[in-house]
């Protein structure tokens, strides 16, 4: 099983809606991340996705650090996901219970 440092490169949206999104799915996966590696990764996200030079140099040293963090994290979120019902099955099931 596998997890790495990632950065979501959003497809940007009218109204700046692709943040909100962003930031929905951040506050998911930052669950139980250090504070100093969430706000390393939520920074180095938003400076990414800003498509500013400078922004994002300023914010890569602090990803960096958390880099191991982030990693380590990245491989505990993905284990659990792997340990969930996937979807199909899960609608069976709950169309069993409904039927």
């Amino acid at each position: 099983m596998g997890g790495s440092a990632f950065v979501w490169h959003i497809y940007p949206q009218d109204d700046d809606v692709h943040l909100a999104k962003m930031d929905a799915f951040l506050l998911r996966f930052e669950a139980g991340l250090l504070p100093e590696a969430a706000a390393a990764q939520r920074a180095f996200w938003y400076a990414w996705n800003a498509a500013e030079p400078q922004v994002l140099a300023d914010a890569w040293p602090a990803y960096l650090r958390a880099a191991a963090a982030l990693r380590a994290h990245g491989e505990a979120w993905a284990h659990a996901l792997a340990g969930q019902v996937d979807m199909a099955e899960g609608l069976v099931k709950f169309s069993e219970t409904r039927l």
